[in-house]
């Protein structure tokens, strides 16, 4: 949430994917372009998923690592 507001309030319009959605959201008055909205939610999240399949088995690793005593 954080991220979120420092984005919209201190750089410039648009150069974040999650203020770009709210900014086109936000320019519909009565409808909303539901098919836009879910393509920038995928490329929104997609970066996030890509890393994770990356550094999935060093993430479960150190999560283990840490619960054994």
């Amino acid at each position: 949430m954080g991220e979120f507001v420092y984005a919209i309030n201190f750089l410039p319009e648009g150069t974040t994917l999650p203020v770009s959605a709210l900014l086109a959201q936000q320019n519909s008055t009565y409808s909303a372009n539901w098919n836009g909205l879910m393509a920038l939610a995928v490329l929104t999240s997609l970066p996030l998923l890509i890393v994770f399949i990356l550094a999935q088995k060093r993430l479960v690793n150190g999560l283990s690592l840490g619960a054994v005593k």
